[in-house]
């Protein structure tokens, strides 16, 4: 008895050490693929302040939903640090997909986290993978900056200063207006990045080849926070506010090609090619050298101090808002 505590009090000791230097390991379930890229260590279930949730080492599966289909995951998914999605995603982590197995936001390790207790520069984001699971009455919530990976996901992954506005999974429908012509969208639509129209609108409902907007992921952002180099439109949909200011959508925000607004959004702001022009619309405000949408050239209507009043925005221009627009991330340093 005694040799045998001597060997297990050994096996400890390693156990420790391993522990300690923070050593990489591979975790199976018995007809499961085993999570990549386990790391045991100060890591191994988040930062302190943001610490993983769920129960680790449990035997089993998780039924996980990848668009219109349920996959396997092993059962304890998402309780500690792993890439969890390396070589089991089966539409981009495999061979041969893309990113593929060991690159990208495959490689990457994540676990779930309570959003009420992660303190991080980087807020976690709402899940996908199971849409009715709960922790203490909240939805299951996701983390790569905890695990000391990085923000790379990437099917719907927003780019860096131009987040998404909307609200992710919300049930119900949005009653859209395209020309005149009433259109149904999900209540969701906009709230993340994704290829919205491809499904909803009639110009891409055809059979054969399609405008190439109807692929390309798009969401709604606000414009006064939005730092991509492409500056945000207005809202054509609906004629909805966020905070008193108008809604704008971002293709850039996605990572994708705006080639909607120059060939089927006429009236957005951006079209209109002189001051005259521009004047007449009436989201819009002429900033010396090009038209946007007011909230990028007038201050008052980024600012949480001041209400905009319907004052013409001519009156509400100094000289020194004329200038030519560079870039929009020079107008939101200068104004936002």
């Amino acid at each position: 008895v005694r040799s045998r505590l001597h060997v297990a009090g050994a096996m400890k000791l390693v156990v420790a050490a391993t522990l300690g230097l923070g050593a990489t390991f591979k975790f199976g379930l018995e007809g499961i693929p085993p999570a990549q890229n386990v790391t045991i260590g100060a890591k191994a279930f988040g930062s302190q302040n943001c610490p993983c949730i769920g129960f680790a080492g449990v035997d089993g599966t998780a039924m996980v939903r990848v668009g219109e289909h349920y996959v396997a995951y092993p059962g304890e998914l998402g309780s500690r640090c792993a890439a969890w999605d390396d070589d089991q995603h089966p539409e981009s982590c495999r061979e041969g997909q893309m990113p593929g197995k060991g690159k990208g936001w495959c490689k990457q390790p994540w676990c779930y986290v309570d959003p009420r207790n992660c303190d991080l520069k980087v807020a976690p984001r709402l899940s996908e993978y199971v849409p009715t699971a709960r922790y203490q009455n909240m939805p299951l919530f996701y983390s790569y900056a905890t695990c000391g990976g990085e923000e790379l996901q990437a099917k719907d992954a927003m780019q860096p200063g131009c987040e998404c506005i909307g609200i992710e999974n919300k049930a119900g429908s949005i009653k859209a207006n395209l020309e005149g012509v009433p259109i149904r969208y999900p209540g969701e639509a906009g709230g993340s990045c994704k290829a919205w129209d491809l499904e909803q609108n009639p110009l891409c409902a055809v059979k054969g080849a399609k405008p190439s907007f109807c692929t390309q992921k798009w969401c709604y952002v606000d414009p006064c926070k939005c730092g991509v180099k492409a500056p945000p439109k207005e809202a054509v949909y609906f004629n909805a506010t966020m905070r008193g200011k108008t809604v704008y959508y971002s293709y850039e925000a996605c990572g994708s090609n705006d080639t909607f607004t120059l060939g089927y959004n006429k009236n957005a702001c951006i079209n209109a090619k002189d001051e005259k022009a521009c004047g007449l619309l009436p989201k819009c405000a002429w900033s010396g050298s090009s038209c946007f949408g007011k909230e990028l050239v007038v201050p008052e209507l980024c600012s949480a101090d001041q209400v905009y009043n319907g004052t013409k925005v001519e009156d509400l221009r100094s000289s020194s808002w004329s200038r030519p627009m560079l870039s929009l991330a020079a107008v939101l340093t200068l104004f936002c």
